[in-house]
């Protein structure tokens, strides 16, 4: 028997990756990285809330962020926060924004008139702390 490689490879080597894939693949997803990139100290609270919902930034983002500044407004979009791991108050669900009522059919959201957004996967590229 013939054992011959597939037409298309399972995974591509890295070097052959499209692009999108190896900016995924090389995206910073602990706290203590992201930080040390910007010549920032460590902050066990965004280790802590990184654990809840995590943390993915990809490396043309961060190049895009002022080091050394903490309150970078890129790096606040992106910093898993102390305050995320604060309890909720009673009433607060899994869809606050009410977006569910809004999904008018999988994978669009329509919330505000002449505004729409298009979801064609479940994963983003990168975790922003808030969404649309």
């Amino acid at each position: 028997m013939n054992k011959t490689a597939p037409i298309i490879p399972r995974s591509p080597d890295p070097e052959h990756a499209p692009a999108w894939r190896r900016e995924l693949a090389e995206a910073v997803t602990r706290p203590a990285e992201l930080l040390a990139l910007l010549g920032l100290p460590p902050e066990p609270a965004a280790e802590t809330a990184a654990g809840l919902f995590g943390l993915r930034v990809p490396r043309g983002f961060i190049a895009r962020m002022r080091h050394g500044d903490r309150n970078d407004p890129l790096l606040l979009q992106v910093l898993p926060q102390a305050a995320e791991c604060a309890a909720a108050p009673a009433g607060y669900g899994p869809d606050p924004l009410a977006e569910a009522a809004a999904m008018t059919v999988p994978g669009l959201l329509h919330k505000y008139r002449g505004r729409g957004l298009l979801t064609l996967t479940g994963a983003c590229g990168i975790h922003c702390r808030y969404c649309f």
